[in-house]
């Protein structure tokens, strides 16, 4: 193997050199030797579903890992640098996340194992276990929040990591959001009273079932919107609210945006994207002559 020159010395070396050995100063100083200490993050790489990150105190993101990165639905990590959770998720998610996040600033003390979900590509959640930490600088204060979350499944058997409680009624919602279903249908379904559910959902995921309800079908309503031309009337229908009226109120309330304007946005987005691809296309056929044999 070959052996590479540092100015780091061996355990061994300093306690032969100095006699007396200071072993947290010999650690803290093998990490000061790193050129790159981000690069650590690169290792979580290697696991399927777990996502690593960094914000600043204002929520701004430092750093993220690929599998992040891939569930933002961005390339490069570099891309996230100075932008935060409203960037990427409906106001009512970004929102949590921010609370969780100000929680540990706060307190300097960590959250451990909580419950989130995300809206995924079809719009519906996807779930995961997060755990963040305080960062502190030399003086002790918090100057950020480091986090890994990694996935759970709730559509199958394997690999429970939910309450079954909770995930009883988590796959209730999966399957019945599109119908007229109550939180009083909820708690026949998880076996417990509304208040006792509205108290154990709330602890695990931090809003109420009747909000969770709404957030899937928002969810869904925005995947629509931005992935069909239906109607705005039959998306409401499709999505279980009562009718168009009440879809518009509580989407824009959840997004900030009226259903009109998110699929305004997102048509001229895929234009945009289409523009791009066909001068590309012609960059490449006009430029034929560049490319590597």
């Amino acid at each position: 193997m070959k052996s590479f020159k540092t100015d780091f010395v061996s355990k061994d070396t300093a306690l032969k050199n100095n006699g007396a050995f200071d072993l947290s100063k010999w650690q803290s100083e093998f990490f000061l030797n790193l050129s790159r200490i981000e690069s650590i993050f690169d290792l979580f790489d290697f696991f399927p579903d777990v996502s690593v990150f960094i914000k600043n105190v204002q929520g701004e993101y430092l750093k993220i890992n690929q599998r992040m990165a891939e569930a933002f639905g961005i390339s490069d990590p570099a891309e996230i640098l100075g932008k935060s959770d409203f960037d990427f998720f409906p106001p009512s998610i970004a929102k949590h996340y921010v609370y969780e996040d100000q929680q540990v600033i706060t307190s300097g003390q960590p959250l451990i194992n909580r419950l989130n979900y995300m809206p995924g590509f079809d719009g519906l959640p996807l779930w995961y276990r997060v755990s963040k930490i305080p960062l502190f600088d030399s003086s002790d204060r918090v100057i950020g929040v480091a986090g890994v979350k990694y996935s759970c499944k709730v559509d199958t058997e394997e690999g429970n990591l939910l309450d079954r409680r909770i995930e009883r009624i988590l796959r209730y919602v999966a399957k019945n959001f599109m119908e007229p279903i109550t939180v009083k249908e909820i708690a026949a379904v998880a076996g417990c009273s509304i208040s006792q559910l509205q108290r154990d959902f709330r602890k695990e995921l931090g809003v109420n079932p009747s909000r969770y309800l709404q957030d899937v079908r928002i969810g869904y309503g925005r995947h629509l919107l931005r992935t069909t031309r239906a109607s705005l009337a039959s998306i409401a229908n499709e999505c279980g609210f009562y009718d168009q009226s009440h879809f518009n109120r509580l989407f824009k309330s959840a997004t900030g945006l009226s259903p009109s304007a998110q699929r305004c946005e997102a048509f001229l987005c895929g234009i945009f994207q289409l523009q791009f691809a066909n001068f590309f296309a012609m960059f490449w056929r006009d430029h034929s002559y560049c490319r590597i044999a």
